[in-house]
């Protein structure tokens, strides 16, 4: 089974996957406990950039089975 870490990114006051943005697009983990992982890691940076950058868009972060 395949995992997808899926970016979110509020832009315009609308959740835009970021598949659909330029150097966005969603990175599979061969486990669901890695990808997890990764969620962890990308809040405490989102938490910390908003921290230094209150301006900078909001994103969000999930893991997605492929079905694979």
């Amino acid at each position: 089974m395949t995992y997808l870490f899926v970016i979110f990114i509020f832009v315009n006051g609308v959740w835009v996957q970021g598949d659909e943005l330029e150097g966005w697009a969603s990175m599979p983990y061969d486990t669901l406990e890695s990808c997890l992982d990764a969620v962890s890691r990308a809040e405490v940076i989102q938490k910390d950039l908003l921290l230094v950058n209150p301006k900078a868009h909001p994103k969000r972060f999930e893991c997605r089975e492929t079905g694979d």
